[in-house]
């Protein structure tokens, strides 16, 4: 069966303009643009999986332990293993922060995504699994004024037991 794109995907600049920057998928690096992640992965299915972001201010790792210690807590609490060392992971890390670099750019989030890998769409988690990583570096954009949101939409008022929820978006998008 041959892949399609949601309706209207081809007009949606954010779908077709990927940058051609450099990505770390399962032990390799190429573009981005170019990065696939099985539909079977479990944590696109489940949402079984972890994420940490590491600051980089003018090239360098901010907190880098702390970031990894959250890492591995993160992975244990899943029982998913850590397919990499802290010197691993700061390896990956610097690579993809080198090609930004080489684009002009100085301050960087690096992205990293773990999940637990690909298996049969099922409850029951195969043994043996290897994790899915997944790792890509950013410009660091900060909030202003200008693109931080100031409202949430309206949502229709809940009651539970004479309560009434409220949402209010947090206040670091303001900073």
């Amino acid at each position: 069966m041959p892949a399609t794109r949601p309706e209207g995907a081809a007009d949606n600049p954010a779908m077709t303009d990927l940058p051609d920057s450099l990505c770390f998928l399962d032990g390799d690096y190429g573009p981005l643009r170019e990065a696939r992640v099985s539909v079977l992965d479990r944590g696109f299915i489940f949402g079984d999986g972890i994420y940490e972001v590491l600051p980089a201010y003018g090239g360098r790792v901010f907190r880098f332990a702390e970031h990894m210690a959250r890492l591995e807590r993160s992975l244990r609490e899943l029982r998913i293993p850590n397919p990499f060392s802290p010197d691993e992971w700061l390896g990956i890390a610097r690579r993809l922060i080198a090609d930004q670099q080489t684009r002009g750019v100085h301050d960087q989030l690096v992205y990293i995504q773990i999940t637990r890998g690909v298996a049969p769409r099922d409850h029951v988690m195969p043994p043996g699994l290897q994790p899915t990583v997944f790792a890509m570096a950013n410009p660091m954009k900060l909030a202003t004024p200008g693109n931080a949101p100031t409202a949430w939409p309206a949502s229709p008022p809940m009651t539970f037991a004479g309560a009434r929820p409220t949402s209010r978006p947090p206040a670091c998008w303001a900073r």
